[in-house]
């Protein structure tokens, strides 16, 4: 939950179509543009959530594909949510 925290926290928000809003932690939450998903990993509880999500296999994928699309718009690889998530899975 740790290692989500540090990767993924103030990262996801999406506007009303479902595309990522970069850039959209700023002004803080108040100021925000979009909206959050159900799951993520900006406060610690919220990590340890997904992680149970994650563990229970209920749900995951929606998770990781939307940390895997954020990453992808921000020009960055999709590697890193991917092995974060598959070691969770397997390790967990």
């Amino acid at each position: 939950a740790l290692l989500g925290l540090e990767l993924f926290s103030a990262m996801m928000s999406f506007d009303d179509d479902g595309k990522p809003v970069l850039d959209d932690y700023e002004n803080g939450l108040e100021g925000m543009k979009g909206h959050l998903p159900d799951s993520t990993f900006n406060t610690f509880w919220e990590s340890v959530v997904s992680v149970f999500i994650v563990l229970s296999n209920d749900g995951w994928s929606t998770i990781y594909l939307d940390h895997a699309r954020v990453f992808r718009e921000q020009g960055q690889s999709a590697i890193l949510p991917m092995i974060y998530f598959i070691s969770l899975i397997i390790i967990g």
